[in-house]
């Protein structure tokens, strides 16, 4: 009876010990906040992204928006450690291009929850933003989504004031207005939630 007892103890043991390898954790709940795990990756672009005025110049899109929900992660070639996080967000001001303000519409960002893991994934430098909060998004056009994929592509406003007399806000609208002549400009691609596109 005690070799039985100390066998189903083993293999309770071992059959934690590989359920604990999934991923039970509340995506929706834990990002953006101090509650996840993060490992930071370095990742090089083709702008210098600590450079304002390229990231605005670069972006096809930059507006103010609440984050309404989380909707999945996806892993670019599969790979765990190229997670993308797709939010639904609801635009409330938009300062280059004009994004629907009438409906929530999905936005990617790179980084995001690894595979069967409760540890996410972040670009040094980068954040990943939180349920319920207002950001400045400064997006490209990437598979016909919008997208931000690297740091200073995302940053949090206080939705408590008006947002665009925010510091933050009022640096990347100058920076709009100024754009970098020898970086690309991404305002020549449309987003399928620009109020100019055929629906």
């Amino acid at each position: 009876m005690r070799r039985i007892r100390h066998l189903f103890f083993i293999v309770m043991a071992l059959a934690i010990a590989l359920t604990g390898c999934k991923s039970n954790i509340n995506v929706a709940e834990v990002i953006g906040t101090d509650k996840m795990k993060v490992e930071k990756y370095h990742a090089s672009f083709v702008i210098d992204e600590s450079d304002i005025t390229q990231v605005t110049t670069y972006a096809s899109y930059v507006f103010v928006a609440e984050v309404v929900d989380y909707d999945k992660t996806e892993y670019i070639n599969d790979d765990e450690d190229s997670p993308v996080t797709y939010y639904h967000v609801r635009v409330k001001e938009n300062i280059k291009g004009e994004l629907t303000t009438e409906e929530d519409i999905v936005l990617k960002k790179a980084g995001g929850i690894k595979k069967n893991s409760d540890t996410f994934m972040v670009c040094e430098g980068d954040v990943l933003p939180q349920i319920g909060k207002t950001y400045l998004f400064a997006a490209v056009i990437w598979e016909d989504d919008l997208y931000c994929p690297m740091p200073n592509m995302v940053v949090e406003v206080d939705a408590s004031s008006d947002v665009l007399s925010s510091a933050d806000v009022v640096k990347y609208k100058e920076a709009c207005d100024n754009p970098t002549p020898d970086v690309p400009n991404g305002d020549q691609y449309k987003s399928r939630y620009d109020v100019g596109e055929a629906k």
